[in-house]
């Protein structure tokens, strides 16, 4: 948009693009640091923590909670949603000011 402003001459394109800069460089850097996440991560050691937790090895966490009288059959998505295996959809909202 930035370089269409400034083909059509417009006065605010110099605004519009360092706008457009300053998201594209920030969109770079995030960019950047999400790849790098990829690589650098804890996913291995996250797996093999799960593994112990299914388990029952972090059994002693649970020590001390509150029971809230839910039980895990409860829990089961056609117990939780009324018989579906998903919720309702969200009804569309129209943007305010349109028919």
């Amino acid at each position: 948009r930035a370089q269409a402003m400034r083909e059509a001459g417009l006065d605010e394109a110099d605004k519009a693009a360092e706008l457009a800069d300053l998201f594209c460089r920030n969109a770079r850097r995030k960019v950047a640091r999400l790849f790098r996440a990829l690589w650098a991560n804890d996913d291995a050691r996250k797996y093999k923590v799960a593994m112990k937790v299914l388990d029952g090895q972090h059994s002693w966490l649970e020590a001390g909670i509150l029971d809230l009288g839910a039980r895990a059959e409860a829990m089961r998505p056609d117990n939780v949603f009324g018989g579906k295996a998903e919720p309702e959809p969200m009804p569309r909202v129209r943007p305010v000011g349109t028919n």
